[in-house]
């Protein structure tokens, strides 16, 4: 049986573990009140604001955003949905939602909303909101081809945790 030598056995064991794929980018912050971890999206740049965290990728840019207390307060689902939707879209005046859901992402529910353009059905823009602390976290994709933002979009909200509170 032949024998290795350290030197060729420590170049292997180098190999092997330089070409292992490397743990993702999760990283813990503060959104505003909330405290999360996440993981950045591969290839795009985390920029910390405080209340609001972006994510970019060239001219593309996803932001996630704490939205105070009473911006929960007194409003049914379906208008903080509505609510949501205008606060994180400039035109929502000439936009209609396309598809709704729930889902529940690390013990947290979370609703997804697609709007579209109104009158060509194009231009699908996706938003989250999920309801922490009595305050509201939301997720948006402010601006950038979709094409580029949904992939980056999904995989960042799967992977937001939101950990009690502080």
């Amino acid at each position: 049986m032949p024998r290795i030598s350290l030197a060729a056995a420590l170049l292997l064991a180098a190999l092997a573990v330089g070409s292992c794929e490397r743990e993702p980018n999760r990283i813990g912050l503060d959104v505003g009140r909330h405290h999360v971890r996440l993981t950045v999206p591969r290839g795009w740049e985390h920029l910390d604001h405080g209340r609001e965290q972006l994510f970019r990728n060239g001219e593309t840019e996803l932001r996630l955003t704490d939205y105070r207390p009473d911006s929960v307060a007194a409003r049914s689902a379906g208008q903080l949905v509505w609510w949501v939707t205008e606060q994180t879209d400039p035109h929502a005046a000439g936009r209609e939602i396309e598809r709704q859901d729930s889902l529940a992402i690390h013990g947290t529910w979370w609703v997804r909303v697609a709007t579209w353009s109104r009158l060509s059905h194009m231009d699908a823009r996706p938003t989250a909101f999920a309801v922490a602390d009595s305050g509201l976290l939301v997720l948006s994709c402010e601006r950038g081809p979709i094409e580029r933002a949904s992939g980056a979009f999904d995989s960042l909200l799967a992977s937001i945790e939101v950990l009690p509170g502080h």
